[in-house]
This record gives C-alpha cells, sequence and structure tokens, in this order.
C-alpha cells in the first residue's frame, strides 16, 4: 500500500503518524520509515485497521491480498457499526431503537478479543461521544456490546437508554434499596440512581460492552 494512500486516510481520521506508532505499539522512526520510502508493508494493515478504526474496505485490494495467511482478513470477527448514531458520554442522543439505524461499515476484531460467553452475530459497535466517561473512554473511541445481554449482568459497561437517549455508562446494583446507578468515569460528572420499583424515566439497557477500541 501506497504511504501517501495511508497518509490522507489517518489524516481523515484525525491520526498523526506519532499516534499511529503509539497504536501499533512500535517506535517513531520505525513508522516514519514507511512514510520516507512511499510504502507500508502489507502484513502490517490489518492491524492499522484494527487500532485505527479505518475500515479494511479503503485499504487497496492487492496490498490486502499480500497479506500473510496467517493474520488474513478471515481471522478477523467483523462487527458492524452503528451508522449515523453515537453512546454519549455526556449529554446523550435521542433514540428508541438500535435497529433503526444502518449498520454498512464494520470493525475488525480478533477473536480471542471477545468474550467466550458472546456470540458474534449479536455484537455491534458504537462510536463514544462526550468526556464523562476519562479515562475509560475517550471521545471518538468505539465500544464493542452484545446486544443479547438486555439485562443487569453484573457491575460493569453498558450501552444503555435511559429518558429516551443512548449513553455508555458503568452500572451498579444496590440490592438493598432496589436501585440502579448510573455512573460517569470522569468524577466531574454527576453519576444518577435509577430506583427499580418507583414509577421514574426507564432505564433500557441495549447490551453489555465487551471490547474498546481506542481511536
Amino acid at each position: 500500500m501506497g504511504a501517501e494512500e495511508l497518509d490522507e486516510l489517518l489524516s481523515q481520521a484525525g491520526i498523526s503518524r506519532y499516534k499511529l506508532s503509539q497504536l501499533l505499539g512500535m517506535s517513531q522512526p520505525a513508522v516514519q520509515q514507511w512514510f520516507s520510502r512511499g510504502s507500508v508493508p502489507a502484513k502490517h494493515l490489518l492491524r492499522i485497521s484494527k487500532v485505527t478504526g479505518i475500515d479494511i474496505k479503503h485499504f487497496p485490494l492487492a496490498s490486502m491480498k499480500a497479506v500473510n495467511s496467517n493474520d488474513s482478513v478471515d481471522a478477523y470477527v467483523m462487527i458492524p457499526k452503528l451508522s449515523h448514531v453515537s453512546a454519549s458520554a455526556g449529554g446523550g442522543e435521542m433514540i428508541d431503537s438500535i435497529d433503526l439505524f444502518e449498520e454498512k461499515e464494520k470493525i475488525p476484531i480478533m477473536p480471542s478479543d471477545i468474550p467466550s460467553s458472546s456470540n458474534p452475530d449479536n455484537l455491534r459497535a458504537v462510536k463514544v461521544d462526550g468526556k464523562s466517561m476519562l479515562p475509560t473512554l475517550m471521545p471518538g473511541s468505539w465500544v464493542i456490546f452484545d446486544t443479547s445481554v438486555k439485562h443487569y449482568n453484573g457491575d460493569g459497561l453498558y450501552v444503555v437508554s435511559y429518558a429516551g437517549a443512548l449513553f455508555v455508562k458503568r452500572l451498579q446494583f444496590y440490592p438493598s434499596i432496589s436501585s440502579i446507578e448510573i455512573i460517569s468515569d470522569n468524577p466531574q460528572d454527576k453519576d444518577y440512581k435509577v430506583s427499580l420499583v418507583e414509577n421514574q424515566q426507564p432505564l433500557i439497557i441495549m447490551g453489555e460492552v465487551v471490547v474498546k477500541v481506542e481511536r
């Protein structure tokens, strides 16, 4: 793949060459060498797609065919992205159902990154918007969530609809008072307790977060 093509894709994604080297766990001089000589080794393309979130379809087909068979496209699970909607780590975006949104683009995930309890067919990816989940989730990153989990499944991260808005938040259950707390990891943001017995705004669990994909 031509380094100029990758440079353009990185620019569109807002990722610098230095950031790319960090995401890949490589030295900056090693990555810079690709751009100096004008080509990117095919064996790195799938890894670049995985860590940057750049769709594999944007890489030249000839380059993808040159990828080592031990690291082929088939080795990845392709998770559909929810289009035109984000899970807020801030104010929340109004949504009734995730089924309303197209799922054309996909994120490649290694099977080893997916919990054995999750069926890949039930996984969806949604973009994180806002800063209330810092430092756990960065704005612009993606989370993979299991849409088959429609109930509280233990303390952890969930994609939820609350008061008609879509959020990615941490949930914690308090059995003594029959309530679930909606927690923001950023201490500057407010947490909420939702009673399971009183008539409040409904908390609807859309799925449990199983993988975080940083951009």
